[in-house]
């Protein structure tokens, strides 16, 4: 318990009384505002996100960082046409699991002058690994309840592993040297065929 406190209190101190940190870390949070609509994933709803970010000041305009989110994607079963060809005259239902996604980038935030709100602009590359829940849709034919089919979507509780680049534009709110809040809107989008989205992220950035 004492050596808790006394990181905290090392921490607090470093926080309000030292100049800048080259090493410092953000945690945050936020939500999948964008679904872009050329590689919209049709079932998915937005949800909502975690993300770490460890930034190495090389530069007093520059830094190098290695981002790690976890991101949640509602299903939504109403949002899915299933069709069955030649039949017209059944009913269905689409249920199943949420996906998540685990998203790993290293790159470079660029900032303007720094001031007491300074923008930046962040770049990044990584890869998106994509736990895809299961759906499973139901059919049966209009009055006829005996005549229930379930049938699993083939390409759902898998995972997909696939590259990406990140672009974002934020500012960060001075409060001390060490102490920033962060605001950000960044584009996440896959080098080949997969979901490209913008989430809005906040956090805390605490200089080490």
């Amino acid at each position: 318990m004492r050596i808790y406190c006394f990181f905290l209190l090392f921490l607090i101190l470093n926080i309000y009384t030292n100049a800048q940190s080259k090493l410092v870390l953000s945690i945050g949070g936020g939500y999948n505002i964008v679904d872009l609509e050329d590689s919209k994933v049709k079932h998915w709803k937005n949800g909502y996100l975690i993300n770490i970010c460890t930034d190495y000041f090389v530069m007093n305009n520059l830094s190098l960082f290695i981002n790690t989110s976890f991101q949640n994607k509602f299903l939504d079963g109403k949002l899915l046409k299933p069709t069955i060809d030649g039949i017209t005259n059944y009913k269905h239902y689409t249920d199943g699991n949420d996906s998540y996604l685990y998203e790993f980038s290293v790159g470079g935030h660029f900032y303007d002058k720094h001031s007491f709100i300074t923008p930046y602009l962040s770049i990044g590359v990584g890869i998106l690994i994509i736990s895809q829940g299961k759906i499973e849709t139901t059919f049966w034919y209009d009055g006829y309840e005996n005549s229930r089919t379930t049938i699993v979507a083939s390409y759902s509780n898998n995972k997909y592993f696939m590259g990406q680049v990140t672009v974002g534009i934020g500012s960060e709110i001075y409060l001390s040297n060490n102490l920033k809040i962060i605001i950000e809107g960044k584009l996440y989008r896959t080098l080949v065929e997969g979901p490209s989205f913008i989430p809005l992220i906040i956090s805390l950035k605490i200089g080490l």
